[in-house]
């Protein structure tokens, strides 16, 4: 019985030193509440599921490490195969992770122009990947947030090897028409007609990976200006992607 009890206490000082942060829908953050060390997980549902570029490159980069850790339980396709929409050439592009992370030592033409560009959907945006079954994806993160961010202030890189990707947000293009949008932890408590006040948003929709379909039709999918006061990002937003249409060409607001 005293074994027992100081099992009971024992579990109880590990719990109390854990923390999980739900962030958006289906993502947490799992780590140690004194040293801040963790992880950031996405559930990935069976079929087509929306993860943000820059994330499914690190989390490709570092699978083995994490699978044999067992922090990251999907075969190595589904963060390495990757569809992204290009409202530029109006189509998905395939490429792999590895293109994306090294478009100029891969000699991939299509990311090179994208980046060069300076597109906001080929450096921030997310991307499609499918997968046979639920599982996890996860990538080690030093809390919640800001610590990691989407975001491409410096360079992607840190010999700055890949030119073609050296951009600062601020002067990334947001093309006309849709864009698959990825919340970053800087957004967190502002509104959307804050982030994108120099744009004109005409659409919005989300996708439910775990029903295999979109959560707005028609109508539904309308943006008012009530809307984008309204809509507000929070801790629960970071990291989840939203499609949203732009009436003409932007870039995205920092201040």
């Amino acid at each position: 019985m005293q074994t027992k009890k100081i099992f009971i206490i024992f579990i109880s000082l590990l719990l109390l030193g854990t923390c999980v942060t739900a962030l958006g829908s289906g993502i947490t953050w799992t780590g140690d509440q004194k040293t801040g060390k963790g992880r950031i997980s996405f559930d990935i549902q069976e079929g087509w599921n929306l993860v943000p570029l820059k994330m499914l490159n690190e989390m490709s980069g570092q699978y083995w490490n994490n699978f044999r850790d067992g922090i990251t339980t999907c075969s190595q396709d589904t963060s390495w195969d990757i569809w992204m929409h290009s409202p530029v050439t109006n189509r998905y592009e395939f490429f792999v992770s590895d293109d994306w992370g090294a478009p100029d030592t891969r000699n991939n033409y299509f990311l090179q122009n994208e980046f060069r560009s300076k597109y906001f959907h080929a450096h921030a945006g997310s991307g499609w990947i499918f997968s046979a079954s639920d599982c996890k994806l996860s990538i080690p993160a030093t809390g919640p947030y800001p610590n990691y961010k989407l975001d491409s202030s410096g360079t992607y890189s840190a010999d700055g090897d890949q030119p073609s990707k050296i951009h600062r947000y601020g002067d990334l293009v947001i093309k006309k028409g849709w864009n698959f949008v990825a919340y970053d932890t800087w957004m967190v408590g502002k509104k959307l007609s804050e982030i994108f006040s120099d744009c004109e948003i005409t659409k919005r929709n989300s996708w439910d990976a775990k029903n295999q379909e979109w959560k707005l039709s028609g109508a539904e999918m309308n943006v008012t200006e009530e809307t984008l006061n309204s809509k507000m990002i929070t801790e629960y937003t970071v990291f989840s992607t939203e499609l949203l249409k732009f009436a003409d060409d932007c870039k995205i607001s920092m201040s």
